[in-house]
């Protein structure tokens, strides 16, 4: 599909390009695919006094459709973050092609006041609960869109501006992109486990993970590690975990596909502020067809008790694993392929830019 009369799309994240994709990632790789000409802007590293009088970009080219651009802020965000959306828009301005362009904002934390570049629209992608900062509120009432992943969000939107939409997580047709021979030797590798995908935080259950691996169920996971303590150093030294460490996005559906069982394992007292909504690795499991045991409220109603499993502490959460790797719990592929034939991430951004439209 062309999109060459079509903005070009400035995706601004929290987390940079990398191995590890989050929302922002996967929406800028799709919107390239699809054919719009994206900038997927990086966050800046730590300043320092060097970047005072860097005025310059840089970029990685991605794929013909997607370049990831990277500058410096020129003052210390913390004081001056209003003078550096001044001096950032410049920047960006300047490497713009087009004159046309929409803002695919993930977070508020950069360019709240984009001075050379306010003729855009603004499209406020909330993933993560940012609604405790006080930028949340600025971008939310300056958006033409707001896209919330949540339904949980929604209320506390809608009372700031009423050009809101709820959209769940996508899935990529790529995810179904299988190497038969790859998963038969990881398979023959690990034997029948259950596996964790996704950063390893202070949010995730170290102590579960280790319960689970007492039980001498195989245990494989997979994502950047973000968090140190003594039980994460034990839970790695275990004989039947296997920690695989940071995996690129697009290799991770072998490792999905070959397992018994998928995680989502976020501490079960874990605040609505810190961790809520339905994670992503959830639809990275789905497309494989993979039975679900999670921590969380998944917020996907139509597989609740049949493909998505909730436990509500470790006996609980333990217990429909155990019954899952014997079978006892299964999935109904049915309404999993029904959710994800209405979830894919090309029917999810023209959703989302009908709508922008329509503003």
């Amino acid at each position: 599909m062309s999109q060459f009369n079509s903005p070009t799309i400035l995706v601004t994240s929290n987390e940079p390009w990398g191995k590890t994709w989050y929302s922002k990632q996967h929406y800028a790789y799709e919107l390239s695919q699809i054919g719009y000409q994206v900038y997927f802007i990086n966050p800046t590293n730590k300043w320092s006094i060097s970047h005072l009088l860097s005025f310059k970009t840089s970029f990685t080219q991605i794929n013909k459709n997607l370049l990831v651009v990277e500058y410096k802020n020129n003052l210390p965000q913390r004081f001056f973050s209003s003078l550096n959306d001044f001096l950032n828009s410049l920047k960006i301005k300047n490497i713009l092609n087009s004159k046309e362009f929409i803002w695919w904002k993930f977070d508020p934390f950069r360019f709240s006041f984009p001075y050379f570049l306010k003729s855009g629209k603004t499209i406020y992608h909330v993933v993560d609960p940012y609604m405790h900062l006080p930028k949340d509120r600025t971008l939310a009432k300056k958006a033409d869109l707001i896209v919330s992943t949540s339904l949980k969000y929604i209320n506390h939107y809608t009372n700031i501006n009423p050009n809101i939409i709820q959209i769940p997580h996508g899935i990529s047709k790529e995810e179904f992109n299988l190497d038969d021979k790859k998963i038969a030797k990881i398979k023959q590798q690990f034997g029948n486990y259950a596996i964790s995908i996704g950063a390893i935080s202070n949010f995730v259950d170290i102590d579960l993970f280790i319960k689970i691996a007492e039980e001498k169920i195989n245990l494989v996971i997979i994502g950047s590690e973000n968090h140190i303590s003594k039980e994460w150093n034990q839970l790695k030294q275990m004989p039947n975990v296997f920690y695989l460490g940071e995996m690129h996005a697009k290799e991770l559906n072998n490792y999905v596909s070959g397992a018994k069982a998928c995680l989502i394992a976020y501490k079960f007292n874990c605040k609505e502020e810190h961790i809520s909504g339905s994670p992503l690795k959830a639809l990275n499991y789905l497309a494989q067809n993979k039975p679900i045991i999670t921590s969380l409220d998944s917020e996907i109603n139509s597989l609740k008790n049949n493909s998505i499993y909730r436990g509500y502490n470790s006996k609980e959460y333990i217990d429909l694993l155990k019954k899952v790797l014997t079978s006892e719990l299964t999935v109904d592929t049915d309404k999993i392929e029904s959710y994800i034939s209405e979830h894919r991430y090309e029917n999810l951004i023209q959703n989302i830019l009908n709508r922008l439209n329509s503003t």
